[in-house]
């Protein structure tokens, strides 16, 4: 965002986090729900699993191989 700023007077307003960690299968129940609390309580971060991201990746492109066959 800095490189490009001065360019086009480009600017961010409340920009969002991501946050890419660790596993959800690894967790114990416990840990999954205190996860979860956290998780749920932060505000403009966005905390994602590993395989979390791995199955909105293959759900997208599940959708692009069904468009592909149409």
């Amino acid at each position: 965002f800095d490189s490009i700023r001065g360019e086009d007077e480009i600017s961010s307003f409340n920009p969002k986090c991501i946050i890419i960690i660790g596993r959800l299968k690894d967790l114990t129940k416990q840990q999954y729900k205190s996860f979860e609390l956290m998780r749920s309580s932060l505000k403009d971060i966005e905390v994602i699993t590993f395989d979390e991201l791995y199955e909105r990746i293959k759900s997208i492109l599940s959708i692009f191989r069904d468009n592909e066959n149409e």
